[in-house]
């Protein structure tokens, strides 16, 4: 269902997330379910997207992950301020990132992509 990978690591405060493929379009059981698992919440969204700026930030912001993402989960706990491009973060940004780099080459995992992805370029920005 989702052909997205992406590798985390986390601290006490912080994740740090490598979106090895930001040009494909995240999906996961929210946006592809069925009806049985809920799907209209996430169509709500969707109706509300073609409407509303605000609505439609969030669908793309779901569909779209930049390259990095960190975030201080005790000040942001719904991970809401992606804090990658700070200045002030570049350190423990560059230390995570190695962190988890090091993890794939020490388990042998060259990020490959398993299935058919779906590519942000192939959709619009908000789904009719």
């Amino acid at each position: 269902m989702n052909v997205y990978p992406m590798r985390c690591a986390r601290t006490v405060r912080y994740k740090y997330i490598l979106n090895l493929h930001p040009e494909f379009e995240y999906t996961t059981h929210m946006d592809r379910a069925g009806p049985q698992d809920g799907v209209e919440y996430w169509q709500s969204w969707v109706r509300k997207a073609r409407s509303g700026r605000r609505a439609e930030e969030i669908v793309w912001r779901y569909h779209a992950r930049p390259r990095e993402e960190l975030y201080d989960t005790q000040a942001d706990p719904h991970e809401t301020r992606n804090l990658a491009g700070q200045p002030e973060h570049r350190e423990r940004l560059t230390a995570m990132r190695r962190q988890v780099e090091e993890w794939m080459k020490a388990q042998g995992d060259e990020g490959r992509v398993y299935g058919q992805p779906r590519l942000l370029k192939d959709r619009a920005a908000v789904p009719s």
